[in-house]
């Protein structure tokens, strides 16, 4: 006897698991093995029966071991199909079961408490026909409400192996659970724990994406910590060198033809860059950025107080001058036009507050969305996720923020620092 119900069960969990998979990267003939991975398997479950004739317990327990059988059937089949490693693919298939069963418990729910149908009347071509005409409601909603924000996200990639078991056991338990109470309100039980269960995997997602993003800012600031120290060794080691090739060239006297002496003067004096702001870090990373400018035919003009900088910490004024130097020389780099090839940069002290003003042009599409800079040029843009996330981190270490413009080709980043 063929089993309707298998069937239609099967196709809604594909369907559901479609709204958290579909933008993860997928094999090679992808719609030929989706096609023919559904076909296997509907014919794999076609047979099997609903239900057997034994007490109620034996029932509930019959029903959800073949439930959890088609979650595991449609596992094997996504794998195939998706270039994924196997437990984010795992909880992103959970997620889709755990809308699939809530969606089927709601119908039940709607159907039961409004009182507009017997089901069990209809037969099993009234509840799939009901079903198909009610999911692409919830499953709607459900995409909007979730789907989206796993997408945008990629909640599921590279995230941690026990909390995708942990959200994973926690829907097969939630959809166990909800088959053994006897009263009408299991339906819209099963719904609530179904959600609840949804919501606490995509939570606990998303606070193990942001522990990585934390670990990685981190990280960049240890980093550029260590690159401070060796920039300063070298500039200091530069202009040592500097000075002592004009004592050596002084001491020539007019050995040298004038024309001569006066190149190598002028080299001499560019590279001995010795910024005079009042603050030693910020002097550093000015050095150091005007001779990458120089080589890209950029022009760095500066500004700057640089006592009102004294209450940073060296590493977090190099991070942060760094990180948004290197964006603004990346951002012009990539211009035509000599005249916009420009950086400029401010630093003022306001009683307790240290403002900070970067501008440059730049190219291409720029968004700021929810404060932070976007592009949908790559190639084209100085901006970068991690680095705008570390200097954000630092401003609010003290006490600060960061705004960002972009208006007519101009991107102006200001911060403001509260002296602690």
């Amino acid at each position: 006897m063929f089993s309707l119900s298998n069937v239609a069960t099967l196709i809604q969990i594909f369907a559901a698991e479609m709204l958290f998979l579909y933008s993860f990267p997928k094999r090679k003939r992808f719609v030929m093995r989706y096609t023919l991975c559904i076909m296997v398997c509907l014919a794999a479950v076609v047979f099997v029966p609903d239900t057997v004739q034994a007490s109620p317990v034996t029932i509930s327990i019959y029903k959800f071991v073949r439930y959890v059988g088609l979650f595991a059937l449609s596992v094997v089949a996504m794998s195939l199909c998706f270039d994924v490693k196997f437990f984010p693919l795992l909880a992103a298939c959970s997620a889709g079961y755990a809308v699939q069963h809530a969606s089927s418990r709601l119908l039940l729910a709607v159907g039961t408490l409004a009182n507009l149908w017997k089901l069990n009347s209809w037969g099993d071509y009234g509840v799939i026909l009901s079903e198909f005409l009610f999911f692409p409601f919830t499953y709607t909603a459900a995409y909007f409400a979730f789907g989206k924000i796993v997408a945008k996200s990629k909640f599921y990639e590279n995230s941690s192996k026990l909390q995708n078991v942990l959200s994973i056991v926690m829907v097969i338990i939630c959809v166990g659970l909800s088959r053994f109470p006897s009263t009408w309100g299991r339906y819209l039980y099963a719904v609530f724990m179904c959600l609840f269960a949804l919501l606490v995997q995509i939570t606990l997602q998303r606070s193990h994406k942001l522990r990585e993003e934390n670990a990685v800012v981190k990280s960049i600031l240890r980093q550029e910590r260590k690159h401070y120290q060796m920039s300063k060794e070298n500039i200091d080691f530069i202009n040592i060198k500097c000075h002592d090739l004009k004592y050596r060239l002084a001491s020539c006297g007019g050995k040298l033809p004038q024309q001569e002496m006066e190149e190598i003067l002028r080299a001499i004096n560019f590279y001995d860059t010795d910024f005079k702001t009042g603050n030693e870090v910020l002097d550093t990373v000015l050095s150091e950025k005007i001779l990458k400018c120089d080589g890209l035919g950029i022009r760095l003009s500066c500004m700057a107080d640089g006592k009102a900088l004294d209450f940073m910490e060296a590493g977090d004024l190099y991070s942060l001058f760094g990180n948004a130097l290197d964006n603004a020389i990346e951002a012009v780099s990539r211009l035509d036009d000599s005249e916009k090839r420009t950086v400029s940069v401010t630093v003022e002290s306001r009683g307790e507050i240290a403002f900070i003003n970067i501008m440059n042009y730049y190219d291409g599409e720029l968004q700021i969305v929810q404060g932070t800079p976007q592009t949908t040029k790559t190639k084209n843009s100085g901006f970068h996720g991690f680095g705008f996330k570390s200097m954000k981190a630092i401003a609010e270490k003290y006490h600060g923020s960061i705004n960002v413009a972009a208006d007519n080709d101009t991107f102006t980043l200001c911060a403001y620092l509260t002296k602690v």
